[in-house]
């Protein structure tokens, strides 16, 4: 790491240190009490050459040393930044789950390797907005890379963290995400052409067969007009809640997670095979899935889909 004129390491230090300490991540609290000024923080992250890409690969071989295994998750979510201003980079008016509504925030999509109750972050890429990537000015002051400015969505950042972990070594058994992800078929058929296995929470409208729906083009009536193109089925689907509630309380299982703090944490489960087709591919998913809710309670509290 270093600049035209200097090696930045020791500042590079201290704002890793600082992101650590301060109370408020800002360079002027950052350089309070470390050896590095304002003005070098500011140096380094505006003008210094730092090699993020080999950060980020090193960050991974040090989490899969420590995490990495069969039996560990790679973990795929976003969380929201609030911000003032439209300068920062990303900034726009959009969802910020921290705060439970729309307001002005930065977006960031995360990787997270975890093992048991053992945690870590391992990679990071900011959501530009449409708004963004559609003003080429705001961009150049914002000093997005060109690379950047490109319409990615949530979904698609995330199979690029897979894609990292993957290229960086990482070893996990299973990726899980929440209904956000898991929502967008494109996204758990992503994973799947990975060979990669995956726990997904869905919407409670998530759509399902019980059987195959066999999905098929219509044969040419023999008529004119054009060929019918789109495939169909004449099997009736039917939501993960619709199904839910046509289940018997016997149906119902309770099973014991973990221990918890005020003692063994316990949830009722409901589990079936499935078949899932977005209503585009040839032919339809048999997928598992399984149905939460919290013992005592009256209906679901989760909806997960999984091609374990």
């Amino acid at each position: 790491m270093s600049s035209r004129t200097r090696t930045v390491s020791g500042a590079f230090q201290s704002y890793i240190q600082g992101l650590f300490q301060a109370p408020r991540g800002t360079q002027l609290r950052m350089s309070e009490g470390m050896e590095t000024d304002s003005q070098a923080l500011n140096h380094l992250l505006t003008e210094a050459s730092v090699d993020w890409k080999g950060l980020t690969g090193e960050i991974a071989r040090q989490a899969d040393a420590l995490l990495g295994g069969d039996d560990s998750a790679l973990i795929l979510d976003e969380s929201a930044f609030a911000k003032k201003g439209q300068a920062s980079a990303g900034v726009a008016r959009q969802w910020n789950g921290r705060l439970g509504k729309v307001d002005n925030a930065q977006v960031g999509v995360f990787s997270a390797l975890c093992r048991g109750r053992r945690v870590t972050l391992l990679d990071s890429r900011l959501y530009l907005p449409k708004s963004w990537v559609e003003d080429e000015a705001r961009c150049q002051r914002a000093r997005v890379p060109e690379e950047a400015r490109q319409m990615r969505s949530k979904c698609t950042r995330a199979l690029e963290r897979v894609d990292a972990a993957l290229t960086h070594g990482v070893r996990f058994g299973y990726v899980v995400v929440d209904g956000g992800y898991g929502k967008d078929p494109g996204f758990l058929r992503g994973l799947a052409s990975r060979s990669l296995c995956f726990v997904a929470d869905v919407h409670k409208d998530q759509r399902i067969w019980l059987n195959d729906p066999e999905p098929y083009v219509p044969p040419a009536s023999g008529g004119r007009g054009r060929r019918a193109s789109k495939r169909r089925t004449e099997a009736p689907g039917q939501t993960v809640a619709q199904w839910a509630r046509q289940q018997s309380e016997s149906a119902w299982k309770r099973i014991t997670l973990r221990q918890g703090e005020k003692g063994r944490l316990r949830a009722e489960y409901l589990h079936t095979r499935v078949w899932v087709w977005d209503g585009k591919e040839e032919q339809a998913r048999c997928w598992r899935l399984r149905v939460r809710r919290e013992c005592g309670a009256k209906s679901p509290s989760h909806y997960v889909l999984s091609n374990a």
